[in-house]
C-alpha cells in the first residue's frame, strides 16, 4: 500500500477535508446489524479507481464461483470504493498501488488485515481457517497470506477503529499519526511492486512491466528477500542456480514404504542449516493434491537441523513418485525433492 494512500486514510479518518473524497461505500452499519443477527464475519475492502492490483482482485473475486456462492452463505461484503473527483489530493487516489481487505467477526473484531491481492480461494482459507503451511502460527503472522507486518496491523486496527466504531480500546488520534509514521518507514513494498509488474505482463504491458521487473531486482531489501523468495525467482529464473550436491539444505530425494492396507501414510523429511546466515522456509509446493506438507516458519540456526512434515494420502497404488518444491531465503532456492513410494514387501 502505497504511501499517499496511507496518509490519505488517515486524513479522512480523522476529518480533515473530508468532504473532498467521493466515498462510494455499502451501509456499514446495517452490515454490521445483519452480521450480529446472523453470527457472520464482514470482509472490508477498500478499493481506489485507478488502482490496478484493485481491478485484478475484484475481477478474480467475480470470476470464481466458488467464492460467490460460499460467500452469500457465510460472509457479508462490505466495498468502499473511493475517488478524488474534485482533485483536492493531487496524486493521492491515484497512487494507491493495492486494496485493502479486513476481516471483520460479528461481534466487530477485526479478525485479520491484508494488503495487495489475495484470491478468493486464499481468503476463504483465511476465514475459515484450512490454510496449509505454518506449524502453530498465528493467521494474522502467516506472511504467506498477508503482504503486511504486524506493525501495519496493529495500524489498521487502529485506524479501522475509527472508521467503523469497532471494540478497541481508546486511542488518542495523534498518537494514530505517528503510529501511521513510523509504520511507514518500516514497510515492505516488494509486494505491491510485484503484483503491478504481474499486472502489466498480464495486460501485454511489456515496457511497463520490463521497468517494474528490473526496478525490483535493484532495490531488494534483506526482508525482501527472506519473504519473497519464491517471487523473486520468478522474476529472476537465473537465481533458480543450485551448488554442489554437499551443500545441498535439502536431499534430493527421499524414499519411504506403506503397508497394504495404509491409506495415509506420514513421514518426516530431516534437513540441516549449510547456509551462512539463518534459514526461512518461506513456502512448499506439492507436485500433486495427494500431499499435504507442513513445516516450521521460524529461522533455523546456523548448522541447525529440523524436518519437513509430509502426509501422503495413498489410493491403493503399489509405487508412487511425487515432487516437492522448498522455497527458501536461500540463493540456491528452490529446492526439489523427489519422493520414491513403495508398498512394504
Amino acid at each position: 500500500m502505497s504511501k499517499a494512500f496511507l496518509i490519505g486514510i488517515v486524513i479522512f479518518l480523522l476529518g480533515c477535508s473530508a468532504g473532498s473524497l467521493s466515498v462510494d461505500a455499502t451501509d456499514y452499519a446495517s452490515l454490521c446489524k445483519q452480521a450480529e443477527q446472523e453470527g457472520k464475519n464482514v470482509v472490508v475492502l477498500v478499493t481506489a479507481a485507478d488502482c490496478p492490483v484493485c481491478h485484478g482482485l475484484l475481477r478474480e473475486w467475480t470470476g470464481c464461483r466458488e467464492w460467490a456462492e460460499w460467500q452469500r452463505e457465510h460472509v457479508l461484503l462490505c466495498h468502499t470504493a473511493l475517488s478524488d473527483t474534485a482533485n483536492l489530493f493531487p496524486r493521492l487516489l491515484n497512487t494507491m498501488a493495492v486494496p485493502l481487505v479486513v476481516v471483520v467477526s460479528p461481534d466487530r473484531r477485526i479478525q485479520y488485515a491484508h494488503t495487495g491481492f489475495i484470491s478468493a480461494t486464499k481468503l476463504k482459507q483465511v476465514i475459515t481457517g484450512t490454510g496449509k503451511g505454518h506449524v502453530g502460527s498465528s493467521i494474522l503472522s502467516n506472511h504467506l497470506y498477508t503482504t503486511s507486518p504486524r506493525e501495519l496491523y496493529r495500524l489498521f486496527s487502529d485506524v479501522l477503529a475509527v472508521q467503523f466504531g469497532l471494540q478497541q480500546q481508546p486511542i488518542d488520534r495523534e498518537q494514530v499519526t505517528l503510529h501511521l509514521q513510523h509504520s511507514l518507514e518500516i514497510e515492505p513494498y516488494f509486494m505491491n511492486r510485484y503484483l503491478e509488474w504481474k499486472y502489466y505482463r498480464a495486460m501485454g504491458d511489456v515496457q511497463r512491466a520490463d521497468s517494474c521487473r528490473v526496478g525490483l531486482l535493484n532495490t531488494l531489501s534483506d526482508e525482501d528477500k527472506i519473504l519473497y523468495a519464491p517471487e523473486i525467482m520468478e522474476l529472476n529464473p537465473a537465481l533458480k542456480l543450485v551448488g554442489k550436491d554437499e551443500d545441498r539444505i535439502f536431499p534430493e530425494d527421499y524414499n519411504f514404504e506403506w503397508g497394504e492396507k495404509d491409506r495415509e501414510i506420514t513421514f518426516e523429511i530431516p534437513y540441516e542449516n549449510k547456509s551462512a546466515k539463518p534459514l526461512i522456509i518461506v513456502s512448499v509446493k506439492q507436485s500433486c493434491n495427494c500431499l499435504n506438507t507442513f513445516w516450521d516458519s521460524s529461522p533455523l540456526a546456523v548448522h541447525g537441523k529440523s524436518r519437513i512434515k509430509v502426509v501422503y494420502h495413498n489410493k491403493g497404488e503399489g509405487v508412487s513418485r511425487k515432487k516437492i518444491q522448498v522455497y527458501t531465503n536461500d540463493p540456491g532456492s528452490p529446492y526439489e525433492i523427489t519422493l520414491h513410494g513403495r508398498l512394504k514387501k
